[in-house]
This record gives C-alpha cells, sequence and structure tokens, in this order.
C-alpha cells in the first residue's frame, strides 16, 4: 500500500467532514482505532504492568508478550504496521464507497451553483473595474459588482473541496493536494477550456491578483466554470508547450530574433528586434 494515498484518502474525507457532509460512523470509528494502534509504544508491556497491578491475569503469558515486542526490530515492527495499514485502508475505502457519487454531486452541484451566479454577475458588470467607475453604476450594477468578490471567495475555499470529493470518487490521486503537480487536475474539475488558447488558459488559471483572481480571468476567456461531471475519467490539463526561440535573416539584412508559440498555428511567429549584423 502506498502510504500517501492511505494519507489523502484520509485527508479528503476529513476536507469533507469540515464542509458538513455526513460521515459513516464506523467510518469514523475504524480511523480513530487505527490512530490509536499509532499511537501504541509497548502495548503488551503495559498489559503485564496493569496485571500485576490488579492481580489479574496469565502473567506468565503476559511476561512473555512483553519480552517479545521488547526484542522486536524497527523493521518487524514495520511489517506489523503494514499490514494492518492496508487492512485498515482497504476497510476505509469500502465504507466509504457506498456515498462518495453522492456526496460528489452534493459538492459539484454547489460549485456550479456559485459558478452559474459568478456568470450572471460577470454579464451586468466587469468584476475587476475600478471602485470609481463602479460608482457610476445603477445599484444592480454594483450589487453585481459587490456579487463577484464575493462568490470568488466562496469558489476559492470550495475548490480543494471539489478535489477532494473527486479524488475519493475515483479521480487520479493527488488532485486533492493543491500543489503544482496536481494544478492541471485542478483545473481540469473546475473548468472545461475546450479549444481556448492553451497558454491563456494556464495564465487565466494562475492569476492571483484584482479582486476575483482566476474566476475573472477564466471568464474573460468565456471559458465555462463547471464541476467536472465524471472525475473517475478526469484527465489532467496539459501545460503549454514551451516558447520556440530562433534567429532568422530580416528583412533588412542580419538577423532577428524570432519567438513562436507553439500553441499557435506554427507559421505565427513574432519578430523581436530590428536585425543585426
Amino acid at each position: 500500500m502506498d502510504h500517501r494515498e492511505f494519507s489523502s484518502h484520509v485527508g479528503s474525507v476529513d476536507a469533507l467532514a469540515a464542509h458538513g457532509l455526513d460521515i459513516p460512523r464506523e467510518w469514523l470509528a475504524l480511523r480513530q482505532r487505527m490512530v490509536d494502534f499509532l499511537a501504541m509504544d509497548h502495548p503488551a508491556a503495559d498489559r503485564l504492568a496493569a496485571a500485576v497491578v490488579s492481580g489479574t491475569g496469565d502473567l506468565t503469558a503476559l511476561r512473555a508478550d512483553a519480552l517479545a515486542e521488547e526484542a522486536a526490530t524497527s523493521i518487524t515492527q514495520a511489517a506489523v504496521g503494514n499490514v494492518v495499514s492496508d487492512a485498515v485502508f482497504t476497510r476505509l475505502r469500502a465504507l466509504w464507497a457506498p456515498q462518495s457519487v453522492r456526496a460528489y454531486k452534493l459538492v459539484a452541484r454547489e460549485f456550479d451553483n456559485l459558478a452559474t451566479e459568478f456568470r450572471a454577475n460577470c454579464r451586468a458588470v466587469d468584476p475587476e473595474w475600478d471602485s470609481d467607475v463602479v460608482l457610476r453604476l445603477n445599484d444592480l450594477a454594483r450589487q453585481a459588482w459587490f456579487s463577484c468578490a464575493e462568490i470568488a471567495e466562496k469558489l476559492d475555499k470550495l475548490l480543494p473541496t471539489l478535489c477532494a470529493a473527486a479524488e475519493l470518487v475515483g479521480a487520479p490521486s493527488g488532485i486533492a493536494k493543491l500543489a503544482e503537480e496536481s494544478a492541471g487536475l485542478q483545473l481540469a474539475v473546475a473548468c472545461d477550456p475546450r479549444k481556448t488558447h492553451r497558454r491563456r488558459v494556464w495564465e487565466a488559471w494562475n492569476t492571483t491578483g484584482g479582486r476575483c483572481g482566476r474566476w475573472a480571468a477564466l471568464r474573460r476567456l468565456d471559458i465555462s466554470l463547471r464541476a467536472h461531471p465524471n472525475p473517475a475519467k478526469l484527465e489532467a490539463y496539459a501545460p503549454p508547450k514551451p516558447y520556440e526561440i530562433s534567429w532568422e535573416r530580416g528583412k533588412f539584412g542580419g538577423y532577428d530574433k524570432v519567438v513562436r508559440d507553439l500553441n499557435d498555428d506554427p507559421k505565427a511567429a513574432v519578430a523581436v528586434g530590428d536585425g543585426w549584423e
């Protein structure tokens, strides 16, 4: 078993619990037993000490267990721990499976409702307009402007929960970890770029400035914000190809620095400079 998958599973369920979703009692009880197991230091010696104090129990057998425990190496202890972890992880996943789809649908519906509301407000006003421009608008437009920032903040907070729910329903492991290596999965679970220019999509997704961050930037590209309909089939959105730089003979002699974005028409190019000899 990959212990990172174990930790990811537990972390994802905890994220849904923090969002208010119901967690099966049996799942919670098993996770707590696992926590207690990992916290054990010398359980056999502790049982022997308790038996001596209370005057009950088979002291001979308990002493043998305590001696065996003391003689165990870190390798054998790790091997026992792995067996227990494998069994617990298998059971935890089985306990969560019956409600994984329902949990994802609940979070996805919440995300989609926010996205729809954000899109509607963006039709009424540009969420990134300066406040002095907004002051000259009517009441409805001003309210839409304020609402955009509030909804964008909610989308930011909901994205980790959406990713956690997606992983638990079959999305690639790691999507719930908000790190650079998971960005392609997170982008794909939250929006549908379709045929939008790949570099512009990534620039929008990585936008952190402004009032509404990435959400306003994505809407400006007319990218649909939506929770992925089937996370089990989710594929990471690939990063853009790097720029291609070359030196080509200029119109007025010498050479021009030419930059090509391979995400565009391969014949398209931008010349930089006036040429040199």
